[in-house]
């Protein structure tokens, strides 16, 4: 789906440190805010591949099976939010938010690995015992870095793509407070020489959803028991989901740089026109929605089947 500003006002020039231009705002027709037209596209895309190998177990208790997954999905909108306005004003851009650019789409998963070991064995007819593991391991989010503030004059001040500048003599570092001697503008630029996805991109605008939070891995274990009680079957499990978080602190757990992906390191004031790096996002961490998914549990339960 594409979205327009139909009531965008018209370009008044371009930002002079990365070329981008600047619009007059959201609302043209005073009389309206914005007019936000949907339509759909045939833009967009996303394919995913699997290898697998697989052993069923063939008669000695054991079965194994590694998968791997490659995928790429790239879109001109995720749509992620609950209204046309919203979808249109955080939907990150480089310059004009009315023209449509196909990127990575924030559903993409790149990389899937999927790797299960299990083995059965009963030390008496009927009391089978099984033991196994599963681990997983996935690229992380695509992510877009932002400006906090209004770089193009669109009337949105969450949507706006950075611009990489190429080292520590880039103009723009006398648009950074404390100018380009200034400890900010040391301070953005070692950020950027530390972050994989932006120096790759000196001297340009980062692209949308060119980041890609840190790499994922899980190891869950599992143990079940069956056992024959008269006419019924009953079967006792417990597993321990993140047994890797378990081991330590540090391991298993999801990262990333932004809840929506759009981390912001930067704030541009409209009133003073002055960039400042603040660090938000700079680093990845764990998020309020995946603090459960990193940490360890223990799951138990019982099963009877008739």
């Amino acid at each position: 789906m594409t979205e327009t500003n139909l009531n965008l006002k018209p370009q008044t020039g371009v930002r002079p440190e990365d070329g981008r231009p600047i619009f007059g705002g959201f609302a043209g027709d005073p009389h309206f805010g914005s007019i936000i037209l949907l339509k759909n596209t045939h833009r967009g895309y996303s394919y995913n591949l699997t290898a697998q190998l697989e052993r069923p177990d063939p008669g000695d208790g054991w079965y194994s099976k590694l998968a791997y997954t490659y995928g790429q999905a790239y879109d001109v909108n995720p749509t992620t939010s609950s209204q046309a306005s919203s979808n249109f004003g955080f939907n990150p851009v480089a310059g004009n938010p009315n023209t449509d650019v196909l990127s990575h789409s924030d559903f993409e998963l790149k990389h899937r690995v999927l790797a299960v070991l299990t083995y059965t064995f009963a030390f008496k007819k009927g009391w089978d015992t099984t033991i196994g593991t599963v681990y997983e391991g996935a690229s992380g989010h695509p992510y877009s870095v932002l400006y906090n503030g209004d770089a193009n004059g669109d009337g949105q001040f969450s949507n706006d793509l950075v611009y990489v500048p190429t080292g520590l003599t880039d103009p723009m570092g006398a648009k950074f407070v404390g100018g380009p001697t200034g400890t900010n503008w040391y301070a953005y630029n070692d950020y950027i020489t530390h972050n994989n996805f932006l120096r790759n991109y000196r001297g340009s605008i980062a692209p949308r959803n060119g980041g890609r939070d840190p790499w994922i891995n899980r190891l869950d274990l599992h143990f079940s028991q069956r056992i024959p009680v008269k006419w019924v079957w009953a079967e006792v499990t417990a597993d321990i989901l993140d047994f890797t978080n378990l081991l330590d602190d540090n391991w298993g757990q999801i990262k990333r740089y932004s809840s929506f992906g759009t981390p912001q390191p930067v704030t541009l004031n409209s009133t003073t026109g002055l960039y400042s790096y603040t660090g938000v996002g700079s680093k990845a961490t764990i998020q309020s929605e995946n603090d459960l998914d990193s940490r360890w549990k223990i799951q138990l339960g019982i099963r009877i089947s008739f």
